[in-house]
């Protein structure tokens, strides 16, 4: 395994890529992330047409959901989990998923350098041996977590799923954000990345 400069988990029946495997030969790179979701209960009334509404002050906090996933940087293909939790467990559950959903060739995983990513490596290294050494991780920069296109693709749930949305479970939220990963799958595509880095800049 290789550690250069990806995700949390949850239960595998939360589990979406539809009924196909992602992998074949590879090589894959992945980026990994997760975000999380306040569950909450409000009132939301249209106003004017659909673009302008009326939202209520008081609501009622009903817990939170974790999503972790990857971004298949050459289709846009999206693999997640959604649960209530983000231990190292959790993400280990997730990392075994992935493990499988990509059975053959090497997998390159980029990682933001949250604790629970660098912190643990003798579990990474145990993983890996678990799954033929196929695995390479690379992390972003320090404060640069925004290179890594799950996030880019994690404001798009946050549009298009979770704007303006009231969900009165955690079930409900956990199949509205899985809903939206079967969706987005359908069509997936991968982001055109035209950011290049920024010129040298030297000290006189």
């Amino acid at each position: 395994m290789s550690f250069g400069s990806f995700g949390r988990a949850l239960n595998p029946r939360s589990r979406r890529f539809g009924s196909k495997r992602l992998g074949s030969d590879g090589p894959w790179v992945v980026t990994g992330g997760a975000s999380f979701g306040v569950l909450f209960s409000c009132s939301c009334a249209s106003v004017l047409g659909s673009t302008l509404r009326r939202r209520e002050l008081e609501y009622i906090r009903r817990g939170t959901q974790s999503l972790i996933a990857s971004f298949e940087v050459a289709t846009g293909k999206v693999f997640g989990h959604c649960g209530p939790t983000r231990t190292g467990d959790d993400l280990e559950a997730f990392m075994d998923d992935l493990a499988a959903a990509y059975p053959r060739g090497n997998i390159h995983v980029i990682w933001d350098n949250l604790n629970i990513h660098r912190a643990m490596r003798s579990r990474w290294d145990a993983f890996n041996e678990r799954h033929g050494d196929r695995f390479h991780f690379h992390f972003t920069p320090l404060h640069a977590s925004w290179v890594n296109q799950v996030e880019l693709w994690f404001g798009i749930l946050a549009r298009r799923c979770l704007r303006n949305a009231s969900f009165q479970s955690a079930e409900g939220l956990r199949q509205a954000v899985l809903g939206f990963i079967d969706e987005w799958n359908v069509d997936a595509h991968p982001f055109r990345w035209t950011f290049t880095g920024y010129p040298l800049q030297v000290g006189e």
